[in-house]
């Protein structure tokens, strides 16, 4: 997949001061505050991936400062980066707009952090401004570039670098290496987030589809066979091979981690130890007792409108 273009223009000094929106901007509609929470979500199921891939990094680890020889000092950046996230949706700091009012005018940027410098500040003080223009570039990689310019913005040559690089995808290690070498905190996470939220989005997707499919059949009347072809849609056999299949699709969208040391091999060993297995297992044994319970609920209904007829 192409590297999102946004990714390199966004988070330019913003126009307005701390607490004041654009002209144009205004709180989010349901729908919008939906998809919000929804990208929200997965980037902070994400995270204990992300932060298992950093553990596993050769170097290359960023603070807010810059460079750090220490993976943890990553790592508590990125925990802390969760907590903003979560603090942002709950209190309303997301806020939508055009084209017009984003820095400006720009098409090709699809949300920006305010205040527009470092100076220290409360969380409650600042916002999110997402182009409501495209929403369908909306995702979890954004909100989280985003709100972890709370702490950290870009140089003045990053965006330049990467402008400047003729295949400007995931798939191509001069991106990684041009982040690596300007030590990037909010491109490292957009980097290192796109993988695992990515795989997130295709398993909820994944789940869903299997759950339509198995409706689709009862409601035709095939009630135990559709249980039973649900079941076999969720299976996901034993740990160490789903692993190393996830691995496998995360590998084949992006080779972000490569540069860093973290290869298909190494990724599937975060993938177990982050506990996305476990996680994956029982939210598909939670879907498969709810459609049971469904199920059991329609047969009661079905033949308590039979005996009344």
């Amino acid at each position: 997949m192409a590297f999102p273009k946004f990714l390199v223009v966004t988070g330019l000094a913003a126009t307005t001061g701390c607490g004041e929106l654009p002209s144009g901007a205004s709180t989010l509609t349901d729908e919008q505050r939906e998809i919000v929470e929804y990208v929200a979500d997965v980037a902070d199921r994400s995270t204990p991936l992300v932060i298992e891939v950093v553990r596993s990094m050769d170097g290359g680890w960023v603070d807010r400062n810059g460079a750090v020889n220490d993976p943890e000092l990553m790592v508590a950046e990125i925990e802390s980066t969760r907590d903003d996230i979560r603090f942002y949706v709950d209190n309303d700091r997301f806020f939508a707009g055009p084209t017009s009012a984003m820095i400006g005018g720009d098409s090709n940027i699809v949300g920006y952090h305010s205040p527009q410098d470092l100076t220290p500040s409360k969380r409650i003080d600042n916002y999110v401004v997402l182009n409501s223009d495209i929403p369908e570039a909306w995702n979890s990689v954004l909100v989280e570039h985003e709100v972890m310019h709370f702490k950290a913005f870009h140089d003045s040559d990053v965006q330049n670098d990467l402008l400047a690089i003729e295949d400007l995808n995931y798939g191509n290690i001069e991106v990684p290496r041009t982040i690596r070498a300007h030590a990037d905190l909010p491109y490292m996470g957009s980097g290192l987030f796109y993988g695992p939220s990515s795989l997130i989005v295709s398993l909820d997707q994944e789940r869903a589809d299997a759950l339509a499919e198995a409706k689709a059949s009862r409601e035709h009347g095939d009630g135990r066979g559709a249980l039973t072809l649900l079941k076999e849609l969720l299976t996901i056999g034993y740990k160490d091979e789903w692993c190393a299949e996830q691995a496998s699709i995360m590998h084949s969208r992006t080779i972000f981690s490569d540069e860093f040391g973290v290869d298909e091999s190494i990724l599937a060993t975060n993938i177990a130890d982050s506990g996305m297995y476990e996680t994956e297992v029982k939210v598909r044994n939670e879907n498969i007792s709810e459609f049971m319970k469904a199920g059991r609920e329609h047969t009661n209904e079905t033949m308590q409108q039979t005996k009344f007829k």
